[in-house]
């Protein structure tokens, strides 16, 4: 069985919320981890067990074998939309898979982004304008600025989909209305929205301090092997446990953002040039 809807991205922009809502829904089955990296351009800690890479197309249908019987059949990897992998065998697979993108202003994004490697996964100790500037940083999907050059990733995507096969959605307004962002969702893969009339729209993957750095890596690593049902019951408590006091950001960290708006300030009028009918009011 392959998937008929794929997530893509971009990371730090909501598609851990977007994957909940959505597979709560009573005509959609979620793959069995929630991103599985299968597309991944190389072999990584939460894809070691089954990837494009070493095995093909061969396990990619093992992650959607319990999904009998569902309209919506999916799997959410945010970095997907940097993949060269993802951009090549997605378009391809006979589902002819429908493809979900959501969109955060960069500068915000590449925050966001930041304090979550640096006081969630502990990935970086450097500061956010080292963060910035550096070469270094390939997770998760390649250079930190690059990045929020959406459109540069997405006119490729648009060249292998076709505009009737992929969806944008703008992270500002789905935090939102929530309830709209779903319907326009559901129209798009064809079920019922009246599913989303009185759904409660709790936001996940959040980024907070977590106070044991090498315990929650442990636990990142581990999470491919456990449910998602019961990863998200356990949640919660694990984050009353081990969550730490987020610092507050810095007045140079401030004037960071205001430059880095700045500097991305021409992505919204490409991305329009794209994609007409998105709205990135938000954005200005």
């Amino acid at each position: 069985m392959w998937p008929n809807t794929i997530i893509a991205g971009a990371p730090k922009a909501g598609t851990s919320s977007l994957y909940y809502w959505l597979a709560a829904h009573p005509d959609v089955c979620s793959s069995k981890s929630k991103e599985p990296f299968y597309f991944f351009d190389t072999v990584n800690r939460f894809n070691q067990g089954a990837n494009f890479i070493e095995h093909g197309l061969k396990k990619y249908s093992e992650l959607f074998d319990h999904c009998k019987n569902k309209k919506i059949v999916f799997e959410a990897t945010a970095p997907y939309i940097y993949q060269q992998n993802a951009l090549k065998q997605i378009p391809r697979l006979e589902s002819e898979p429908k493809v979900v993108f959501i969109l955060r202003e960069p500068s915000a994004r590449l925050y966001s982004k930041y304090q979550f490697n640096r006081y969630k996964l502990h990935n970086t100790e450097v500061d956010f304008k080292q963060y910035c500037t550096s070469e270094l940083g390939v997770y998760p999907g390649g250079k930190h600025i690059m990045e929020g050059y959406y459109s540069r990733y997405l006119q490729e995507w648009q060249k292998a989909l076709g505009n009737e096969r992929m969806l944008i959605l703008v992270f500002e307004q789905t935090m939102r209305n929530p309830k709209e962002a779903m319907s326009q969702l559901s129209d798009f893969l064809g079920i019922d929205a009246s599913f989303y009339q009185d759904f409660n729209f709790a936001k996940h993957n959040e980024t907070f301090a977590t106070k044991n750095g090498s315990l929650h890596k442990k636990l990142v690593g581990l999470l491919p092997y456990f449910p998602e049902s019961l990863i998200s019951k356990l949640g919660p408590l694990y984050r009353k446990l081990n969550s730490g006091k987020m610092p507050k950001i810095s007045s140079e960290e401030l004037e960071i953002k205001a430059e880095l708006k700045q500097f991305y300030a021409a992505e919204a009028d490409a991305l329009l040039n794209l994609f007409p009918s998105i709205n990135l009011s938000s954005w200005r």
